[in-house]
């Protein structure tokens, strides 16, 4: 699911007009990824330092 909304982003970026639209458009995209598991199991590997275990959700 991440990696499609990442991926759907990527495209998305190549088609606005402007540097505050990219913003924009990056902020929209890094808050659904802040709230998964992933990004927990993320800060909680760098924080114990241990290797992660993803489950791309």
């Amino acid at each position: 699911m991440e990696e499609q909304c990442v991926l759907r982003a990527a495209g998305r970026s190549l088609l606005v007009p402007s540097f505050q639209a990219a913003v924009e458009l990056e902020n929209r995209t890094q808050i659904p990824a802040a709230l998964t598991r992933d990004h927990q199991e993320a800060v909680s590997v760098l924080l114990e330092k241990r290797l992660p275990t993803f489950i791309n959700l």
